[in-house]
């Protein structure tokens, strides 16, 4: 018997009856300057938002590496603001699995999305005019 996975099932009820849309996909691991390693596992392409889901590397128990600290930006000049976020894990390994929601969704022809690291507390007051530090690029499906 051949199975499809479950990516396959999701993509196909994505599309059948939702408003969501997946993409980013597949999974790829960034190095975010200012930030640090990441894996991205999906970009989830909401009406009025878009949601990064993301593991962060094993840092150690006591490791506080928080995806508050990420901006977005897509390839039309459209600024991402960082509205909400949450995580899970941590323990002996230290990996955490986050979700980092931003406003707005992706406009149509958006071919990629810019991921940055900014210092603590700077997420929430960052302008589309502010300097952006050095980023990654994630191609979109």
């Amino acid at each position: 018997m051949e199975s499809t996975g479950i990516g396959d099932d999701v993509e196909k009820w994505l599309a059948s009856g939702t408003d969501v849309r997946r993409l980013a996909a597949p999974a790829s691991t960034f190095t975010v300057p200012g930030f640090g390693p990441l894996l991205v596992i999906a970009i989830i392409g909401w009406p009025d938002s878009l949601t990064v889901l993301s593991v962060e590397p094993g840092l150690g128990v006591h490791a506080k590496h928080s995806t508050a600290r990420l901006a977005l930006r897509d390839d039309l000049g459209g600024f991402h603001k960082f509205r909400q976020g949450g995580g899970g894990g941590g323990g002996p390994f230290g990996r955490m699995i986050y979700n980092s929601t931003f406003d707005g969704p992706v406009p149509q022809g958006a071919r990629c999305l810019h991921l940055y690291g900014l210092p603590n507390g700077r997420v929430s007051t960052h302008t589309a005019q502010d300097p952006l530090p050095p980023h990654v690029t994630v191609p979109l499906d």
